[in-house]
């Protein structure tokens, strides 16, 4: 219950600043006004959020050095995403994956793919 109820206040929380924003670049960090702290912050939760649902943290300190095999690969992959970011940001057509499908592909796969990832986020994460 308390899991659903945090849950809950964390999407009101989540859907009242997406209204206070202009456009869709805002929310991506596609305008560019975050701060290397800022995008530093952000990839940080994601890796710990990441860790937290797939259980890495608890196979950690079970297993020890065995199971901190994901914490391991995600350091690696922030350093080598780093030394990538110019290059990767420099051929990229948009912000986020809905652009490029739309720019490479169709529009409509770019809003199936936002809708699968909705739905998906209502139904995976209350579990």
């Amino acid at each position: 219950m308390v899991t659903t109820i945090t849950w809950i206040i964390v999407f009101v929380l989540i859907v009242g600043t997406g209204k206070s924003m202009s456009n869709s670049k805002e929310w991506s960090g596609g305008d560019k006004t975050l701060s290397a702290v800022g995008v530093g912050c952000v990839l940080g939760a994601w890796q710990i959020g990441g860790m937290s649902i797939v259980g890495a943290a608890q196979n950690g300190y079970t297993m020890g050095i065995a199971g901190a095999w994901y914490s391991l690969a995600g350091g690696i992959y922030l350093l080598v995403a780093a030394g990538l970011a110019k290059i990767l940001r420099d051929r990229m057509p948009g912000d986020s994956v809905p652009t490029y499908l739309a720019s490479r592909f169709f529009t409509s796969s770019s809003k199936l793919y936002s809708y699968v990832w909705v739905i998906l986020g209502f139904l995976y994460i209350p579990v």
